[in-house]
């Protein structure tokens, strides 16, 4: 009986041990699996922000994508904008100068006939002179004769009378 006894004590030490060393594992297995749980879990949410960081990132390069196209095409409409500025000043400058060539013409074409006007009023002047001068003369002579010189009075004073008729014509027309 004492070997029988020893036998199950044995047994039940190796049993006990056994256990014990079961219950031991099961404790490290059960840790291992949270820790193997908990990292799957930071796995899983490293995988999700991961993904979100690479969609942040396409949609970023789609913004960049379209920030250069827009500023391309605002560059080409500011260059285009400052190239047709740049065309309607040249042609305002070249209206300009017309304008101020015209003008100029008109002033030199005004100064001219001035001139004219002063030179036909003098002429007209001189020959009242002479005819005012010539009339005493000309009451005298009943009649004037061809080549005399009362007959070349009678002659200016005609020519008087159309510059006379001339000069007013002149005038209404410059005013």
């Amino acid at each position: 009986d004492n070997t029988t006894e020893e036998q199950v004590k044995k047994i039940k030490g190796d049993y006990e041990q056994k256990l014990k060393s079961l219950k031991s594992e099961l404790g490290i297995l059960k840790t291992t699996k949270k820790e193997h749980q908990s990292v799957l879990r930071a796995k899983a949410r490293n995988d999700q922000q991961l993904q979100q960081l690479q969609r942040d990132v396409v949609d970023m390069r789609k913004q960049r994508v379209k920030l250069m196209r827009e500023l391309r095409e605002e560059s080409h409409k500011n260059r285009e904008q400052d190239a047709r500025r740049n065309r309607e000043i040249q042609a305002l400058r070249r209206e300009t100068r017309r304008r101020e060539t015209t003008i100029k013409n008109l002033e030199i074409e005004k100064e001219r006939r001035e001139a004219v006007l002063r030179r036909k009023n003098e002429e007209v002047a001189m020959l009242r002179r002479q005819k005012q001068a010539a009339a005493p003369a000309a009451a005298v002579s009943t009649r004037p004769r061809p080549g005399t010189a009362s007959m070349r009075k009678l002659r200016s004073s005609s020519l008087v009378t159309s510059l006379d008729e001339a000069s007013s014509n002149s005038q209404h027309s410059n005013a």
